[in-house]
């Protein structure tokens, strides 16, 4: 049986990005797998990576799936330094071979839509937010 799951391709994002230390000089390890819960919004370090499955599509013989993916880079300094960090992000995953050792989940991200900028009042930060497509076979 097929060794997809969504856990797997946010887990492999992620560790792609915290093998790169431009990122985590800025960041440090504060890059995260899921959205923060309301509750511990006030505890989210700043500057932060969150990356979000949103939805998807799996082939009937489940072996191969397309995971939509909203990757966020926060900062409660300003706009700037999360345009930075987004721009860094993007640079690590723009067609990047999703490849994590142990974890059978193979295939590709890219970039879907040009990101869009705000600022979050609950977490008190700006941020940059892109939409990503994960396609994997397992």
């Amino acid at each position: 049986m097929a060794d997809v799951s969504t856990m797997n391709v946010s887990q492999i994002v992620r560790a792609i990005l915290l093998e790169s230390s431009t990122l985590t000089d800025l960041t440090a390890d504060r890059i995260f797998a899921d959205h923060v819960l309301d509750a511990d919004a006030g505890t989210l370090g700043m500057p932060s990576v969150i990356i979000a499955v949103s939805s998807g599509v799996s082939m009937s013989n489940r072996a191969v799936q397309f995971s939509d993916l909203e990757i966020y880079a926060y900062s409660s300094v300003s706009s700037a330094e999360a345009v930075t960090i987004y721009d860094l992000v993007y640079g690590l995953l723009q067609s990047e071979r999703l490849i994590l050792n142990n974890v059978s989940t193979r295939g590709i991200v890219r970039e879907t839509s040009r990101p869009d900028s705000g600022y979050n009042d609950h977490l008190k930060a700006w941020f940059v937010r892109g939409d990503w497509v994960a396609s994997v076979a397992g």
